[in-house]
């Protein structure tokens, strides 16, 4: 059952303070301003762009999901998930 990002602030029990949680609409907007501005996926490039959602215990399911999906929509874009424990 994926949890809402306010029960992932560290008043609720998290791990982030609450002052540095943002809407999950505006990291993925921010996101797909910076890809579009900035990444170059041409050959041998030094600006390109790799989404890295923070851990699981920190972000929704449901921004892991969106940020994969922005990944895919633009070439070259990748996504960084932290290992999962065993």
């Amino acid at each position: 059952m994926p949890c809402s990002i306010e029960r992932r602030l560290k008043s609720a029990g998290g791990l982030p303070p609450d002052t540095l949680v943002e809407k999950e609409t505006a990291i993925l907007r921010d996101s797909q301003r910076l890809i579009e501005r900035y990444h170059d996926n041409s050959p041998g490039s030094m600006l390109r762009i790799a989404l890295a959602p923070c851990s699981p215990f920190s972000v929704s399911t449901n921004l892991m999901r969106e940020s994969a999906a922005l990944a895919r929509n633009y070439p070259g874009v990748r996504l960084h998930t932290p290992p999962r424990g065993k």
